[in-house]
């Protein structure tokens, strides 16, 4: 009998060695790739907004009326990064402000499932604390959610809005009970660690540039993609809970009825090519209000303010002067 219970525990202790494994392996291999990957930019260059849910990394260019710049989650490693091509030329005629979202680059990147509404409250507080007055915000892909509900939560806070390809307009784009599911599979500590290391590794994440983001591959930089690979990997797998919960679709909301409410003056721009979020999807928009404002980028996807940055810093200037 004794030996039979030795058995037992030697059996579970080396199954227990077993599983411990990948976990080693995924730890060395998140602690490995921000050595790495380490990001250009010096880590004290910007400031440090303390919200409820965890430090905002952020920074201020320029002189002049605020715009405040809101990045997309809609990719991993995503960050303020992707502004770089709009900042500059800005900040000649307005004080920029760029933040990483929390869950992202160098922001602090807490465990716990993140939603529209949580960001929605922290852009408000944002402005409140640090800008101190409306400002003009532009904001790309899934976050165009996060500001019309900031917007619709707290009106006066935003003087105008630019949404570059927003998503919840179909009801596709919403999560449903099945989501949940997907959503647990990655913040569960070890399944969930093992199938975001896989998703973020150099590979996948060209890809992901190559094919979802980008239409000309020649515009995404070395600089870049290691920066998507670093801010992916930065802080372990914390980074895993906000990539759960855009995949899971939890980030997302209707914006339909926050556009149709909304008095704030709006302008749209889409990436023509965006297979993810089709342009079809602004007759969707011009259906609420035949009048709407809008610039369709051909040969851009995701980040046609990237892509296509000189057109559109020309249309963000026109639209913010009216």
């Amino acid at each position: 009998m004794k030996k039979k219970n030795n058995n037992i525990i030697s059996k579970a202790f080396i199954f227990g060695f077993i599983m411990t494994i990948p976990a080693i392996i995924t730890k060395m291999f998140f602690k490995l790739s921000e050595i790495k990957y380490k990001d250009k930019d010096d880590e004290n260059d910007g400031f440090i907004y303390k919200s409820n849910i965890g430090d905002i990394y952020y920074n201020i260019k320029g002189v002049g009326e605020p715009i405040l710049l809101i990045h997309s989650v809609n990719y991993i490693g995503a960050s303020m990064k992707e502004w770089e091509q709009n900042i500059d030329e800005l900040s000649y005629n307005y004080k920029v402000y760029t933040l990483d979202l929390p869950g992202f680059g160098k922001s602090e990147k807490p465990k716990t499932t993140f939603t529209a509404y949580n960001y929605a409250i922290i852009i408000n507080k944002f402005i409140k604390d640090i800008i101190k007055k409306p400002c003009s915000i532009i904001a790309s892909n899934t976050s165009c959610g996060f500001v019309l509900m900031s917007d619709r939560i707290e009106n006066g806070n935003i003087k105008k809005i630019i949404n570059i390809n927003p998503t919840g307009i179909n009801y596709n784009d919403i999560a449903i009970n099945s989501d949940t599911k997907k959503l647990k599979c990655y913040e569960i500590p070890y399944i969930g660690n093992i199938r975001y290391a896989l998703k973020t590794t150099k590979k996948t994440i060209s890809n992901i540039l190559e094919n979802k983001v980008f239409f000309n591959k020649e515009n995404i930089t070395e600089d870049f993609k290691n920066n998507c690979i670093f801010n992916a990997r930065k802080n372990g797998t914390n980074s895993k809970f906000s990539y759960a919960s855009y995949e899971s679709k939890f980030m997302n909301i209707d914006i339909k009825l926050s556009f149709k409410h909304s008095k704030t003056p709006i302008y749209f721009i889409w990436g023509e090519e965006n297979i993810d979020n089709d342009v079809s999807n602004l007759n969707i928009l011009k259906e609420i209000n035949p009048n709407i404002e809008f610039t369709i980028f051909k040969n851009t996807k995701m980040l046609p303010h990237y892509e296509n940055n000189i057109e559109f810093n020309k249309i963000v200037e026109n639209f913010f002067e009216k």
